[in-house]
């Protein structure tokens, strides 16, 4: 099972996979700004997803540019 992680900045708060809450994490370490990162235990993931990779899927469909990771060309 993928780990998720809930993400919070400016009291958002977000559900991410691995991939992208190491992503965020950088970004707002580098630009100084607040943010908190909890690792979801593995039964609260069950009814859960990566809301960013849940978005790119969305905008795919829609035929919208997706979300790019450092790296991701």
């Amino acid at each position: 099972m993928t780990p998720l992680f809930l993400v919070i900045a400016n009291d958002i708060p977000v559900i991410m996979c691995e991939q992208h809450s190491k992503v965020f994490e950088t970004a707002m370490t580098i630009n100084e700004l607040p943010h908190t990162i909890y690792e979801m235990d593995d039964d609260q993931t069950d009814a859960h997803f990566c809301h960013v990779c849940n978005l790119n899927e969305v905008l795919k469909q829609r035929d919208q540019p997706k979300i790019i990771l450092p790296g991701e060309f």
